[in-house]
């Protein structure tokens, strides 16, 4: 699962960057994935419910013992804490900030 959708023109190549998760939507996606949803309604209340509400793991699609998750910056610190609670695996990555 990537955490952005490109607009690809017509000889293939990236356009614009056409959907983006923020990093409030970051936890709720790793929910929704836990849970087997595909397409969960993002702004009522109903759909949040549904999202958040309790489950037992043998109700999970997967459980979040089982995502490897992979961020590089502050705003993927809430899933990093998640999955750390799920004994999930949450990695780090860090770039280069010398130019060769």
């Amino acid at each position: 699962m990537w955490g952005c959708e490109f607009s690809y023109g017509k000889d293939g190549g990236i356009e614009f960057l056409k959907k983006l998760v923020t990093h409030t939507e970051k936890t709720r996606y790793l929910f929704q994935l836990a849970k087997g949803i595909d397409n969960a309604p993002k702004n009522d209340d109903e759909g949040n419910n549904f999202v958040y509400r309790d489950a037992s793991a043998k109700e999970l699609h997967l459980p979040l013992a089982q995502v490897i998750y992979v961020g590089d910056g502050s705003s993927d610190i809430p899933c990093f804490s998640l999955l750390n609670e799920e004994q999930g695996i949450a990695i780090g990555v860090v770039g280069s900030s010398q130019n060769t």
